[in-house]
C-alpha cells in the first residue's frame, strides 16, 4: 500500500468527512474531491493507517459511511491569552491566501473571535490597529487552482507543464518541470523544481504562472534534496551554482542597520574606525545583493567581487544620467530645475 498521497487531496477528504456529520459515503466523497472510488478507498485506508480517527459505520442495507471520531481526539484547551495571541497573528498568513488551507484557517480564526466575545473582539481590533503589519507580496486568490495543481504534482511526484511569463520575456513560455516544493519569501510564493529544458533546479514566481498542467508521468525526486539546504547560499530566493564572497562597506549612517539585521547566515560584520562597517556574505547568486546595495545609494559600496562592483557602478552612472539637467523632463513647458516642482 502507498505510504503517501497528495496532501491537498487528503486535506479535502478530511474536510469533506468533517462537514458531512457522519453522512459521508464513498460516492459523496468522489463527488466532492473529483477522484475515483478506488483512490478514495485507498486514501481512507491511508488516513487510518497514519493515525487519523476515520471511523467506518455500516447502516441500513449495508450502506457504509465515514466520520471522524472527534471525541477521541485530544481536546485543545486554549487559555484566554493563547486564543488572543492566535487571533492577533492571523495576518501573518496573508501571503498564503489562495492555498488549500486558507478557508479552514479563516474559519478557525472566526471561531476564536467568537469565543473572545463581541466587546473583547472589538477591543482587540482597535489594539491591532496600533500594531499594523505591512503586507507586500502577491494576491493568490486568483491563483488558487494553479497552487492546488502544483501541490498535487509535488506530493505525487508528477511531471508538470507550466505556462510562465517572466519579467524578462515578452511572451509566456512553457516549461517542463519536476516540481519539488513551494517557497514563501517576503510575501510572495515561488515554485521550486527541476527544469527539463535547462537541466537544473530553478524557481518560478507563482504570480507569473498562467497555467499548470499535471501529467501522469512520474518522476523520481532526489532523495537528498531539501528546500532549506537548497537556499543556503541564497541572499533571498535567487539561487546559483557558484560561490561568491561579497564584501560591502556601509557608511556610519547605515552601519547600525546592518549590525542589527542579519541578511544571511554567513554574515560577518567588521566595525571600522570611522564608524562604518564592512559586511561579508558568501552567496551563490549576487542579483539580490546588487539590488540591496543599490537601494542604499551612497551609503553602500561594493568592495568585491570586482565584477559586481562594476555592475553597480554602471547602474549608478545610468541613474545619474537620467537625473542630469540635460535629460530632465519639462514641467508646464519649463525645465524641471526652473523652479520648485509641484508636490504630489
Amino acid at each position: 500500500m502507498r505510504t503517501s498521497a497528495s496532501l491537498f487531496r487528503l486535506w479535502l477528504l478530511l474536510k469533506a468527512i468533517s462537514t458531512a456529520e457522519a453522512q459521508a459515503t464513498v460516492k459523496s466523497l468522489v463527488k466532492q474531491t473529483g477522484v475515483s472510488e478506488k483512490t478514495i478507498r485507498r486514501d481512507l485506508e491511508l488516513l487510518r493507517k497514519v493515525g487519523f480517527p476515520v471511523i467506518e459505520s455500516v447502516g441500513e442495507f449495508g450502506c457504509k459511511s465515514f466520520s471522524l471520531q472527534t471525541p477521541d481526539l485530544p481536546q485543545v484547551g486554549l487559555t484566554y491569552d493563547e486564543a488572543l495571541a492566535l487571533f492577533s497573528c492571523r495576518r501573518a498568513i496573508l501571503p498564503l491566501a489562495g492555498t488549500f488551507f486558507w478557508d479552514s484557517s479563516q474559519a478557525a480564526f472566526r471561531k476564536i473571535q467568537a469565543s473572545l466575545g463581541q466587546r473583547a473582539a472589538k477591543y482587540v481590533q482597535r489594539m491591532l490597529g496600533r500594531m499594523y503589519q505591512t503586507h507586500v507580496g502577491g494576491d493568490y486568490a486568483e491563483k488558487a487552482e494553479s497552487i492546488d495543481q502544483l501541490l498535487v504534482a509535488i506530493e505525487d511526484c508528477k511531471a508538470t507543464f507550466i505556462t510562465y511569463h517572466s519579467s524578462r520575456s515578452s511572451e509566456p513560455l512553457t516549461y517542463d518541470i519536476h516540481p519539488y516544493g513551494l517557497i514563501e519569501h517576503r510575501g510572495s510564493l515561488y515554485a521550486v523544481g527541476h527544469s527539463q529544458q535547462h537541466d537544473e533546479v530553478r524557481h518560478w514566481k507563482i504570480d507569473g504562472i498562467a497555467a499548470v498542467d499535471v501529467t501522469n508521468i512520474p518522476f523520481q525526486r532526489p532523495a537528498d534534496f531539501d528546500l532549506e539546504r537548497h537556499l543556503t547560499g541564497s541572499f533571498g530566493v535567487y539561487h546559483g551554482r557558484e560561490n561568491f564572497l561579497v564584501r560591502v562597506r556601509f557608511s556610519p549612517s547605515a552601519a547600525r542597520y546592518i549590525r542589527e539585521k542579519r541578511m544571511h547566515q554567513s554574515q560577518i560584520v567588521t566595525p571600522q574606525r570611522d564608524g562604518s562597517v564592512i559586511a561579508e556574505w558568501c552567496v551563490s547568486n549576487t542579483v539580490e545583493v546588487r539590488s540591496f546595495v543599490l537601494s542604499l545609494g551612497a551609503a553602500a559600496e561594493i568592495l568585491e567581487p570586482e565584477a559586481l562592483r562594476q555592475e553597480v557602478a554602471a547602474e549608478l552612472r545610468l541613474a545619474f544620467q537620467q537625473y542630469t539637467v540635460a535629460n530632465a523632463p519639462e514641467l508646464n513647458g519649463k525645465p524641471a530645475d526652473a523652479g520648485r516642482q509641484k508636490r504630489l
